[in-house]
């Protein structure tokens, strides 16, 4: 019984000693490089038209596009693929909306 007892006993300190915080090695981040890795927190400017208008309903689609069509930021040729095939929607607001962005690409 004492022979347990010391075994547990030892275990335990060994298992307490082992698990202690004697050294920390904490991971530090790495800086964001300039191979394109933003840094946390940066807003980014890019605009991506095809999943943010995945939820959306027809009207909404269209108010997103017209509102596209006026931003002088966004650059539609980079999205003429999506432009092309909203512009053939069944929802002729929607369709009118890719039209006008086709329009701006060319």
């Amino acid at each position: 019984m004492k022979f347990t007892t010391l075994v547990l006993v030892a275990a335990g300190t060994m298992l307490v000693l082992g698990c202690g915080s004697g050294s920390s090695v904490e991971p530090t981040p790495e800086k964001a490089t300039e191979s394109g890795v933003a840094a946390l927190g940066a807003k980014t400017t890019e605009k991506v038209p095809g999943i943010t208008m995945m939820s959306m309903n027809p009207a909404q689609k269209a108010q997103y596009m017209r509102d596209l069509a006026n931003d002088t930021t966004y650059d539609p040729k980079k999205n003429v693929d999506l432009w092309e095939q909203l512009s053939k929607d069944k929802s002729p607001e929607v369709a009118e909306a890719a039209k006008a962005l086709l329009e701006k690409a060319k």
